[in-house]
């Protein structure tokens, strides 16, 4: 949403009117670029759970996931239970409505502004607590009669 109306409709706007694409800033090194092999989010059955992986870190530290509401849907298949998120071999428990309802110093989960997982911290940075990095594995699982995921 915030890259969409603060970046790149800036830009296209910039260069309708005719900005030479070069003004725009150095070219990208190729090497830095990241490629992702498959990034959709997979339901498993042993263990039961989500398997998916970062695809973006944004500059206030929160860590996009690949794994989407309709994920969370279809692994709690209407039964009430707490998700459990583990990444880098930690764990992130508790999913939020919104940033502000998260604790603060604490990673904890909600769904962005476009229905994908995220993973943040109130006031922090998750990607460096969480020693995150684009395309690290995510894994989801539940703990039923825990809390209700709506």
């Amino acid at each position: 949403t915030f890259h969409g109306r603060d970046i790149f409709a800036p830009v296209a706007a910039h260069l309708l009117h005719g900005l030479r694409p070069d003004r725009l800033g150095p070219p990208c090194d190729v090497e830095q670029l990241v490629t992702l092999d498959d990034v959709e989010a997979k339901l498993t059955q042993n263990p039961p759970g989500i398997r998916g992986q970062v695809v973006h870190i944004d500059h206030f530290g929160n860590i996009v996931t690949s794994i989407t509401r309709k994920n969370l849907e279809e692994m709690a298949g209407g039964r009430d239970a707490e998700i459990v998120i583990s990444l880098n071999n930690q764990i992130v428990s508790g999913l939020y409505g919104c940033y502000a309802e998260g604790p603060v110093d604490t990673p904890f989960a909600l769904l962005g502004s476009r229905d994908l997982l995220e993973i943040s911290i109130n006031k922090g940075n998750a990607a460096v607590f969480l020693n995150a990095r684009i395309a690290d594995g995510v894994r989801l699982s539940m703990q039923p009669d825990n809390l209700l995921f709506t």
